[in-house]
């Protein structure tokens, strides 16, 4: 990955620049509160703090609490890179903490605490683009155990060629645990960053990421566990991620030698993604609705007490284990799978038939095998006319396919709603699930 504004080695950004930052300009202070009456929104200005001195220093804790109604002094802004232990948010006044272009702000101990953590998330950080052509943007490092939570961090994009975007890092063991945020840049600017270095986690972040606004996962990183990832931006995983819990659609591109975990809670991906690392679908939901390439990389789709399906393409060999089936999107559709489709120990297939409009769900692959515990879930819309043929698991290799459904042996019937349908396992070309309507 190539980032306007920092040297990029060995897939990640270098560190360098931010470093130098904060050495520059730094005003040691002490721990603050922020005034109920601000001279103005700079961080830099000890007049707007209580006592009057800018909390800048590894051990220091920077204390935002309620405001006036009257005042307009939540929009705050860097002059100078900062570092302090930690952020209290002891109010629900959306503040707004930005660096700017060629500035830092670095946490060292806690990180972001919330006085209470139930309330809505509306503090945001910002990391504001470069303003010139080989310049640093603005950047949010969290170091050692701190962590981001409960917060929205926004890295904006450059505004034009050369400038680079805003830069969200997390190093050492710190963690995520907010709303991430990196927008793509415009006028041919480069995207905001969000990285995971070390042995960072992510606490369950809720990432987005658009346009040229990247994700990017190091390999020495711990395993990452995220909300979920939305967007349509670019996320580079070189370790595994863990998606947990939440609910995003994502139809930007994954590259990288890392692997997905997809957790409780429900993912879709919608682009032509070329990560190498298995998926593994582990108690939640993964669709696909990609039209091109694969939307799980090249490798393998492992499905365990989980749901798998979609419209898209998948590149691997895809395995039912336990899993609770292989539902295609209402109304019909069709799941195209690389290489093999194994049904394994309970794994279901799900299936539409559309006797109105003589279509069906289908499951196309180069070679199929079925555990004899293995089921057909068959439901249909409308009434089929006697002798109409639906195919719903189409093996494009020469191989038969091995095995049948438990409730559906070869020759067998299946009643559903107002028709009985007739299993052919030799249908088609020779190697095709068809089931034809019978009296």
């Amino acid at each position: 990955m190539k980032t306007v504004g920092f040297t990029s080695i060995a897939g990640r950004v270098c560190l360098s620049s931010i470093a130098f930052l904060l050495t520059l300009g730094t005003v040691r202070g002490d721990s603050a509160t922020w005034s109920t009456n601000p001279a103005n929104g700079d961080w830099n200005n000890p007049a707007n703090w209580t006592p009057p001195t800018v909390p800048n220093g590894p051990s220091d804790i920077a204390t935002f609490g309620p405001l006036p109604s009257t005042s307009n002094r939540a929009e705050i802004s860097l002059s100078a890179p900062v570092t302090v232990a930690q952020i209290t948010f002891d109010t629900h006044i959306k503040y707004n903490i930005t660096c700017p272009a060629g500035t830092s702000l670095t946490f060292t101990g806690f990180g972001i605490r919330k006085i209470d953590a139930r309330t809505e998330s509306l503090q945001t950080l910002t990391a504001a683009p470069a303003e010139s052509v080989g310049g640093n943007p603005g950047a949010l490092v969290f170091t050692g155990e701190s962590a981001a939570r409960g917060i929205t961090i926004i890295n904006n994009g450059g505004t034009a060629p050369g400038l680079a975007g805003g830069t969200t890092t997390f190093q050492d063991s710190s963690g995520g645990g907010a709303t991430l945020i990196a927008n793509g840049g415009t006028n041919g600017g480069a995207g905001g960053v969000i990285q995971f270095l070390d042995h960072a986690i992510g606490e369950k972040a809720a990432v987005e990421i658009y346009g040229n606004g990247t994700l990017l996962i190091d390999s020495s990183s711990s395993v990452t566990e995220l909300n979920s990832v939305s967007g349509d931006g670019q996320a580079i995983l070189n370790n595994t991620v863990h998606i947990n819990q939440g609910e995003g659609t994502f139809s930007g591109v994954i590259s990288g030698s890392g692997g997905l975990i997809i957790g409780q809670g429900s993912q879709t991906l919608a682009g032509a993604s070329t990560y190498s690392g298995r998926t593994h679908v582990q108690l939640g939901t993964l669709y696909v609705s990609n039209t091109t390439g694969s939307a799980t990389g090249s490798g393998d789709v492992l499905v365990s007490r989980a749901v798998f399906g979609g419209d898209g393409i998948v590149a691997g060999n895809v395995t039912l284990d336990m899993g609770f089936g292989l539902p295609i999107l209402d109304p019909v559709g069709t799941l195209t799978i690389g290489k093999k489709l194994k049904f394994g120990v309970r794994g279901q297939l799900y299936c539409l038939v559309d006797g109105d409009t003589d279509e069906s769900d289908l499951v196309i692959a180069n070679s199929v095998s079925i555990d004899p515990t293995a089921t057909l879930v068959l439901s249909e819309n409308g009434t089929a006319p006697v002798g109409m043929t639906f195919t719903i698991v189409e093996s494009r290799g020469s191989m038969p396919i091995v095995g049948t459904f438990m409730n559906l042996p070869d020759g067998g019937t299946i009643t559903v709603g107002n028709n009985t349908f007739h299993a052919n396992y030799e249908g088609g070309d020779g190697n095709d699930l068809t089931l034809t309507v019978v009296p």
